[in-house]
């Protein structure tokens, strides 16, 4: 069902809920751009900051279409990544969106272009080179100060440039405000998107190079998508210690703006629970599903839970055929429920296929997984009931022999105090998600005979897995511990491990 999907890609904003305030964001900044045309006169560097995935290509669209002072140009700097100037790209994308004009303009442009390629061919490194100084940030000691020093003192080659340099500005102002009354808006406003995808070297050249040779008019108005994380990581590569992020971007911006970081994530899973209530009822109480995503996981990038969500509903799509087909045998028999935990289950494996497919092949891998851990914790002894030990070797080479070992089922916390039993699913269930990271470990003693004792061993044993890269692997174990410990609702039943078998064949 088409209409199902979720839109990964910039979409009409006038044509989806506003589930992570990205129209009420672009609402806001139209109404800036409109009703403050003569502020942007002397202040036209714009940012629009947010990660990638966020929605700033959404709203840059939205704007596009929806303003009406403004002649909009859109320049997607990802598509010239192998050009190594990307500024003089930018002013012929500028250029081209005059075609409209082109007969009235042609001397004005064919002057304007032959100013742009002698100054961009002949300072392709200037701008780059010259920021700290034409900015004014101030440089700290220490040897990468003296390298920078000693790259300023060519400032005196540079000068033989002064004469390009006015010459471009003055042809190029003169255009833009010709362009401009004849095409009767009052300010041309000029889209960079995809800066973020850029190679660090790229973004600051360009970003620089729009600083210091295209605004010096009062024409035209630069707004920017900017991934302020990966601009930052460029600027720490380029200038190491000497100069912060901050106060580089906010020398080259005038104003900024951030995509919404906070989102409503019950309004996000309910309207998630309303595509998959068009294949199956889901259940009304959908608390742990929001739990799972806003406290457990923390995974609110709207990009990124707009492609778990697809591909959960295009699961949903293949079980309804399988009620036809009998093709897609790896789907849980009981999916049709839509139980919340399992539903959690399933959510988390395909984010671990989606974004940390490392450790979805080494989760699916059972043997390999396994002799992981056997490597890093085989001097280690558990406890498998109040009586008897086993080392972790001969633990983890009996789970080896049970096809059963992450058969989820009811009662499986109430399961580790059972007496004689040779494994435990809910523990076996948190092994396998133990980071490979992690080096040391305390076992919990699963022969505890007091709940409580028991409870406290096992969050003590998922607490050390914080210390890992792979935070996904710790956060979810955690979220086991809440559902099967302090919340048993599981009301049917199914195999863990099946579900990375059907993620791996049909995604």
């Amino acid at each position: 069902m088409e209409s199902n999907i979720y839109a990964n890609k910039p979409h009409d904003l006038y044509h989806e809920r506003d589930l992570f305030g990205t129209t009420k964001k672009a609402k806001i900044i139209k109404n800036i751009l409109e009703s403050n045309i003569s502020y942007f006169d002397d202040n036209n560097m714009i940012a629009l900051y947010g990660r990638w995935g966020s929605g700033k290509t959404s709203v840059m669209d939205f704007l596009t279409s929806t303003l009406d002072n403004y002649r909009v140009v859109f320049f997607e700097a990802w598509k010239y990544e192998d050009d190594n100037n990307l500024p003089l790209s930018l002013f012929e994308c500028i250029l081209d969106s005059f075609e409209d004009h082109q007969s009235k303009l042609k001397d004005l442009i064919d002057i304007a272009k032959l100013s742009a390629n002698t100054l961009f061919h002949l300072t392709k490194n200037l701008a780059l080179n010259s920021q700290i100084e034409v900015l004014g940030i101030k440089l700290s000691t220490g040897q990468a100060a003296k390298d920078t020093i000693a790259e300023l003192e060519q400032s005196v080659i540079r000068k033989s440039h002064y004469s390009k340099i006015k010459e471009f500005e003055e042809n190029y102002n003169k255009l833009l405000t010709e362009y401009v009354e004849l095409s009767k808006k009052k300010k041309i406003l000029i889209f960079i998107d995809d800066l973020d995808r850029c190679e660090p070297d790229k973004v600051l050249n360009l970003l620089s190079s729009i600083k210091h040779f295209f605004t010096n008019n009062n024409k035209v108005v630069y707004f920017c998508g900017v991934d302020k994380l990966a601009v930052s990581k460029s600027i720490s590569k380029k200038y190491q210690d000497m100069i912060s992020s901050e106060e580089y971007l906010e020398k080259i911006f005038d104003i900024t703006f951030n995509m919404p970081e906070r989102h409503d994530i019950e309004l996000i899973v309910t309207d998630f629970l309303e595509k998959v209530n068009q294949f199956y009822d889901v259940p009304e109480d959908n608390s742990e599903i929001i739990r799972f995503f806003l406290k457990e996981i923390k995974f609110t990038n709207p990009r990124k839970l707009k492609k778990v969500f697809n591909k959960y509903i295009l699961l949903c799509n293949l079980a309804k055929n399988q009620e036809e087909t009998n093709v897609f045998e790896l789907i849980p028999a009981n999916f049709n429920e839509q139980n919340p935990v399992q539903m959690v289950f399933i959510l988390y494996v395909i984010i671990l296929y989606e974004f940390y497919r490392d450790i979805f092949d080494e989760m699916n891998d059972h043997e390999v997984k396994l002799g992981r851990l056997l490597e890093n914790f085989k001097d280690i002894s558990i406890y498998v009931n109040s009586t008897s030990t086993v080392t972790i070797k001969e633990y983890l080479m009996r789970l080896s022999n049970y096809s059963r070992i992450t058969y989820i089922h009811r009662d499986l916390f109430n399961e580790l105090l059972m007496v004689d039993r040779e494994y435990n699913t809910l523990f076996n269930i948190l092994l396998l998600n133990v980071p490979t990271d992690v080096k040391s470990l305390f076992i919990p003693n699963l022969g505890q005979s007091s709940q409580d004792n028991l409870k406290d061993e096992l969050y003590k044993f998922v607490l050390q897995f914080r210390i890992t890269s792979m935070k996904i692997q710790y956060l979810f174990s955690r979220c086991i511990l809440h559902m099967f410990v302090e919340n048993t609702m599981i009301s049917n039943e199914f195999n863990f491990k099946r579900l990375f078998n059907m993620a791996a064949m049909y995604f």
